[in-house]
């Protein structure tokens, strides 16, 4: 009984861990002007593209590790509807955000980041991203 939940509780913190790392970095690798849109909170296609792809590498390497510490396929399930709902949550806590408005000028990095309302398309597409994700990783679902 203990591993699937070392292996839960390891996977979620180690998965929210690499996301958040891998989501901030452009971030701070190329400033604020390059992964947002002018004189706005909107990011840009870059930063758009790159926030799928690391919530998809998190969520396969969480389901992975998951697996690997538990050895449990119900574990990898739990897992995954973690991942669902946490995102879900997040969804939700993003939609109640007043919109920002425009952006102004010499705000840091963790200001725009505490600021920024992330777009709709993005807070639904990314629970089901790594619900999925965690399943391929821990190996529920086939890879092809």
């Amino acid at each position: 009984m203990l591993r699937p939940i070392a292996g839960l509780v390891f996977s979620l913190v180690a998965m929210a861990a690499l996301v958040f790392a891998g989501s901030i970095a452009p971030w701070f690798a190329f400033g604020i002007d390059r992964v947002l849109a002018p004189g706005s909170f909107d990011g840009t296609r870059l930063l758009n593209v790159w926030s799928v792809v690391v919530s998809a590498v998190g969520a396969v390497a969480g389901g992975w590790l998951c697996w690997r510490i538990s050895e449990s396929r119900t574990a990898v399930i739990v897992f995954a509807c973690l991942c669902l709902v946490m995102g879900l949550g997040n969804a939700f806590g993003q939609g109640a955000k007043a919109e920002p408005g425009p952006r102004p000028s010499g705000l840091s990095v963790l200001e725009a980041v505490k600021l920024r309302k992330e777009p709709a398309w993005f807070t639904f597409l990314v629970p089901v991203v790594g619900a999925v994700g965690a399943l391929v990783g821990g190996g529920v679902l086939p890879r092809r």
